[in-house]
């Protein structure tokens, strides 16, 4: 009898199960077989006729031209989705890194003498800088960062 084997583990409340599968050549009949990490034997098997023919099915019916079509435009959709928030985002930064030149042009601008000015100038370019660096972070973090626009907009007091 030829053997073929895959693994795949899942956390359900089981152990690790490796799913066996093997086909009889005499009998012609493919089976998938369930097997627990312990070795206690096996815990399900599944003829692989019905298996593959549900999978065929499901093939079948996912490949019609109306269900690619919508695919396609919900990928489509998706991508344009994603590219509306990439620009978002580098508008944020933008905005960032301008504020922070801003104030630091700002704190440049004053004169020595004005120290009370330029040391509320300096907190306003620092705090514009953390802000700055924190819309980078935040850009560099990835798809779950591009959920939420940083910053983020801040309600009115009326």
């Amino acid at each position: 009898m030829a053997q073929r084997c895959f693994k795949a583990s899942w956390s359900a409340g089981y152990a690790d199960t490796a799913w066996v599968f093997t086909y009889s050549a005499h009998k012609k009949t493919p089976v998938y077989h369930c097997i627990d990490s312990e070795q206690s034997g096996h815990c399900q098997n599944v003829r692989a006729n019905q298996v593959d023919a549900e999978v065929e099915r499901l093939l079948i019916e996912a490949l019609q031209p109306d269900r690619i079509d919508l695919a396609l435009a919900a990928h489509e959709q998706m991508n344009g989705e994603n590219r509306l928030l990439e620009r978002q985002w580098a508008l944020n930064r933008e905005k960032a890194h301008y504020e922070a030149e801003r104030a630091r042009r700002q704190y440049d601008a004053v004169e020595s003498e004005k120290r009370l000015v330029a040391r509320s100038l300096e907190t306003l370019w620092e705090e514009k800088i953390r802000e700055a660096d924190a819309s980078n972070r935040i850009t560099r973090g990835g798809m779950s960062s591009r959920l939420t626009p940083w910053p983020p907009p801040r309600e009115r007091v009326s």
